[in-house]
């Protein structure tokens, strides 16, 4: 059960108070998005608003009344600030916790916000593609590793569209070593002449 966010609560650090509502949000069903943030003249962050994910109003063009982007904003007023006070600490200062609209627990994991991968997977999903293992099957590798879907803080798109980036990264790299973008990848990360056997664990 998470901690409701109350006026006068007192976080060590911004990053503190932010995961804090992130959690809040991914417990009760919605996201969270940053609406602003603030600096003093020094440079130190002092004030920060962070609101539900669907508090942006909708400017429509379809005229499809059943289209589900319609739905995606509808200017939640459900928001917290927080303020750097005097003693060096983080203070929630307002917290509107009324939704205008349904909450989704089940669904909280699929919400952007709270899809995340962190790099050490991102290194492994990258020297997977550079071993031409196909997404899909690098992605459900992971889902192995954590014992299930649901402990999986991404999705198999988030997998596929990390690799994308990554290999348009390496093509852009112009490195002439070899024609084959996959070679050039091997060839600046090994240094090498690198082969992958790719009947490994599939033998007896």
């Amino acid at each position: 059960m998470t901690v409701l966010p109350m006026i006068g609560m007192l976080f060590d650090y911004m990053d503190d108070l932010c995961n804090f509502y992130k959690d809040f949000g991914q417990h009760n069903g919605f996201s969270v998005k940053r609406r602003s943030i603030s600096k003093d003249s020094s440079g130190m962050y002092k004030y920060l608003v962070f609101t539900c994910g669907r508090s942006e109003k909708f400017y429509g063009h379809s005229k499809n009344s059943f289209c589900h982007l319609a739905f995606s904003k509808n200017e939640c007023k459900a928001r917290i600030v927080g303020l750097l006070s005097a003693d060096g600490k983080w203070e929630i200062t307002q917290f509107n916790n009324n939704h205008n609209h349904k909450l989704s627990p089940s669904q909280s994991r699929y919400f952007k916000c709270n899809r995340e991968t962190n790099p050490c997977v991102k290194r492994q999903l990258e020297i997977n593609d550079i071993a031409r293992i196909r997404p899909n099957k690098s992605h459900n590798t992971c889902v192995i590793g954590v014992g299930g879907h649901e402990n999986l803080p991404f999705l198999e798109r988030d997998t596929r569209n990390l690799i994308s980036k990554v290999r348009s990264m390496r093509l852009g790299e112009g490195d002439a070593v070899a024609a084959d973008p996959y070679s050039r990848a091997v060839y600046k990360e090994f240094g090498d002449v690198v082969t992958f056997d790719t009947t490994y664990l599939t033998n007896k």
